[in-house]
């Protein structure tokens, strides 16, 4: 089992719990995160699993983990009810659940080694930003979703003066949260995702003049 696939493990981690339920759950929630996993779509399984289970206290099942990645429109991004059916198919039984629960943790500090070795010969990792800030990216992601939706995609880098308006904005965020607001009321997003957003624009313009000069 040494030698065996990281894909592989973790289609039996989840089709294990998805057959065993809360005793599953249980060892794959204490040995793993989402992060250890490699596949997106198996991370966003994964992530419903560790919300029915650990947060709500629910079963995690086949039933219940579908009708979750549904509510949360992460159903059709996964594979469909098929792919789950599928995970199910890879594992007799949960019995080896720890045992694959550990050859990804030990494959995913063996990935961050990797990183680390890559970020040290000076050249910058970006995957490793994905593995540390997916909620934070992912909450900007929905703030650029918001603005091309009322502007048009490709368009956040053409407007005039730019780079003061976008301070301005970042400023107004500042304040409502001061204020005690928490979201932006027109968007409904949190006012910290509005503010990394405009300090990613703001950011991206001056490396741009710097480019330039």
């Amino acid at each position: 089992m040494r030698n065996f696939p990281t894909l592989e493990a973790e289609k039996s981690v989840l089709g294990g719990v998805l057959l065993e339920g809360s005793k599953g759950a249980d060892i794959a929630c204490t040995f793993l995160d989402s992060e250890d996993f490699r596949s997106e779509a198996n991370r966003q399984i994964f992530k419903a699993i560790w919300l029915l289970h650990h947060r709500r206290g629910e079963l995690a099942d086949l039933v219940a983990v579908t009708e979750l990645l549904q509510q949360t429109d992460r159903l059709e991004f996964v594979g469909g009810p098929e792919y789950l059916a599928e995970l199910i198919d890879v594992v007799p039984n949960g019995a080896n659940i720890a045992q694959y629960c550990s050859l990804l943790k030990e494959a995913s500090k063996q990935r961050a080694r990797g990183a680390g070795a890559k970020h040290d010969n000076g050249k910058p990792c970006i995957h490793s930003i994905l593995r540390y800030f997916p909620r934070a990216l992912e909450a900007i992601a929905r703030v650029n979703e918001h603005g091309a939706k009322n502007h048009g995609w490709n368009t956040w880098d053409t407007i005039d003066d730019a780079k003061n308006r976008y301070d301005d904005a970042r400023l107004q965020h500042d304040l409502s949260e001061i204020k005690g607001e928490v979201t932006d009321e027109e968007s409904g997003l949190l006012h910290a995702a509005h503010r990394a957003w405009g300090n990613l624009a703001v950011l991206e313009l001056a490396l741009r003049e710097q480019k330039e000069c």
